[in-house]
């Protein structure tokens, strides 16, 4: 009687855990939204008032960058100083591919981001600008949506932690 009370708990626990961890990734999702949206920032900054070239900008940018970031900009940086991967749209595909598909943004803001290689090195410095601009204002909606969902989204994965692992452990009993 004994053993199930404690596997039991230990049932319950850890569902209740299990819950717990995607509440974290909920936040999770949000604060990298924020990093990417403070990023392509620094990165608007370096293209329109220092003038630096794109290579030269995203070496500056990962200095203070974080992982995964920083190996990516690192990346694209060497990419494209060498000049032997390709264009850069291909250089900045391989590289989201890379360094980025594991990590917490969103698959649709990872697609925003494909999408912006598309205009980065093609155009002039105004337009590089709009379309980092741009993508600054998606990533600002899509973390509003987020907003609105992040408390309502929270407790839902708690309870179900708790509540799966006490249905859980009544079914095993």
């Amino acid at each position: 009687k004994m053993t199930k009370i404690i596997g039991s708990i230990m049932i319950i626990a850890a569902a209740s855990l299990l819950g717990w961890k995607k509440a974290a990734d909920v936040d999770r999702t949000y604060e990298e939204l924020q990093y990417v949206q403070r990023l392509l920032y620094l990165l608007q900054s370096e293209v329109s008032y220092s003038r630096a070239f794109l290579a030269e900008a995203f070496f500056n940018l990962s200095h203070n960058a974080r992982e995964p970031y920083q190996a990516w900009m690192r990346q694209l940086s060497y990419c494209m100083e060498s000049r032997s991967e390709g264009e850069f749209e291909a250089i900045w595909n391989r590289t989201i591919s890379q360094y980025l598909q594991g990590s917490y943004l969103p698959e649709r803001e990872i697609e925003h981001l494909r999408e912006l290689g598309k205009y980065l090195g093609n155009a002039d410095i105004r337009t590089q600008v709009r379309h980092i601009e741009l993508l600054e204002e998606q990533i600002g909606i899509a973390m509003k949506e987020m907003q609105e969902e992040l408390r309502t989204k929270k407790k839902l994965y708690y309870c179900l932690g708790v509540m799966g692992g006490i249905f859980l452990a009544i079914i095993l009993i």
